[in-house]
């Protein structure tokens, strides 16, 4: 809040980010419009007893009575308009980062040389020219077509390739970050 007070740069896409970005995922999809029922039992707030998702689906009426069912129970507690639309519903499992960059190469403005970062500062550069919405597809939040990082990268405290990932391909695909470097090879 102290470095962007109104909310304008997306960090979503800041590889420094990605495992912040992992967990709320999780959390949304476990707690979200859609939670898996809780496995086991829980207790029953107002009457101390163990219950599960099984006991409220012998009688759906103990949804009403008990708040638990709501909470835990959803595939049986959760209003007719949510159980159809949770039923039909996939949410993948983990959730990446988008798959482009920013090109390094700097781009030409009032004579002299900006690297697509000068845009955080100045977001209507984005619409002077064409070139620099290509160039620059995340700064300027356009729609990104994916493409392999140019050059080298640190990963695990050496710098790699995505030549080098090409190398073991199978096996290093299935590493977010180097998927995530490489998104065009890894496929």
């Amino acid at each position: 809040m102290n470095t962007d007070l109104r909310e304008t740069t997306n960090l979503v896409q800041d590889v420094s980010y990605a495992n912040k970005v992992q967990e709320m995922y999780t959390r949304l999809v476990e707690t979200g419009p859609c939670p898996k029922d809780k496995p086991g039992s829980f207790t029953l707030e107002a009457t101390g007893q163990s219950a599960n998702c099984d006991w409220f689906r012998s009688s759906t009426s103990r949804c009403d009575e008990h708040i638990e069912g709501k909470l835990y129970c959803n595939s049986v507690c959760a209003n007719s308009n949510n159980r159809k639309l949770c039923s039909t519903a996939v949410y993948p499992l983990d959730v990446s980062l988008p798959r482009c960059q920013d090109k390094k190469k700097k781009f030409k403005l009032d004579r002299k040389m900006k690297p697509c970062k000068y845009l955080a500062s100045r977001p209507d550069v984005c619409y002077e020219k064409n070139f620099i919405r290509q160039m620059c597809q995340v700064s300027c939040k356009e729609p990104c077509t994916p493409y392999d990082k140019e050059g080298s990268f640190k990963f695990k405290g050496a710098r790699r390739t995505c030549k080098w990932v090409g190398n073991k391909k199978i096996n290093r695909c299935k590493h977010w970050k180097l998927a995530q470097y490489c998104p065009v090879l890894c496929g």
